[in-house]
């Protein structure tokens, strides 16, 4: 069953709460029923959160002032009680601008522009990150995927040369399976350097 936010974000929240939270947000051109088909597996071993972004799926409502798609993820988040890294924060609201593009319909609402850019700041990324990128995609793409595990220290790339803009819904078992290796042999935030207990 669907859940809303106090701006109006849908959202799923399913799974055993305990030490992490996976947070899933939809490509550009999808919406939160993008991960229906690894949904059962993640949530049978972790607290998992799925969210439309405004203008996408069940986020049907009109903003208060101008589109911020991070604002409305970390809102929903807070609101949630799921503690953000203050770097994962920072990140969300500089990458997520880049990501995301306002639907046509939505064309006389202002959005908020980064700045500086996400790409000028990707050092200051302190928590794990993995990059998944599928040998098909476009030249682009890989390139801006070169370009972010350059910029943040141990970031994890990992390639399918058979898998094009969407590995995730290409194969959602394989991506699944990556998932719960990448998480289950990273460190929760809460035992990075810099980062305390969750509350």
């Amino acid at each position: 069953m669907t859940s809303f936010s106090s701006n109006g974000i849908a959202y799923d929240r399913e799974g055993p709460r305990g030490e992490r939270t996976i947070v899933l947000i939809h490509a550009g051109v999808a919406d939160r029923g993008m991960w229906d088909a690894i949904w059962p597996e993640l949530t049978g071993e972790w607290d998992v959160i799925r969210l439309d972004l405004r203008g996408f799926g069940d986020s049907a409502s009109r903003p208060n002032g101008a589109v911020s798609h991070p604002r409305d993820v970390l809102d929903t988040l807070s609101e949630l009680g799921v503690q953000v890294a203050p770097s994962v924060r920072d990140h969300v609201r500089r990458m997520q601008r880049r990501a995301f593009e306002v639907i046509a319909d939505r064309e006389d609402v202002e959005e908020q522009e980064l700045n500086p850019p996400a790409l000028d700041r990707l050092g200051e990324i302190e928590v794990p990150v993995l990059v998944l990128l599928g040998g098909l995609d476009l030249d682009t793409v890989r390139d801006a995927a070169d370009r972010v595990v350059a910029g943040i220290a141990g970031a994890r790339r990992v390639g399918w040369p058979d898998a094009g803009h969407l590995p995730s819904l290409e194969n959602p078992a394989a991506f699944a399976s990556l998932l719960r290796e990448w998480v289950n042999d990273t460190p929760a935030i809460s035992a990075l350097p810099g980062f305390g207990p969750r509350h």
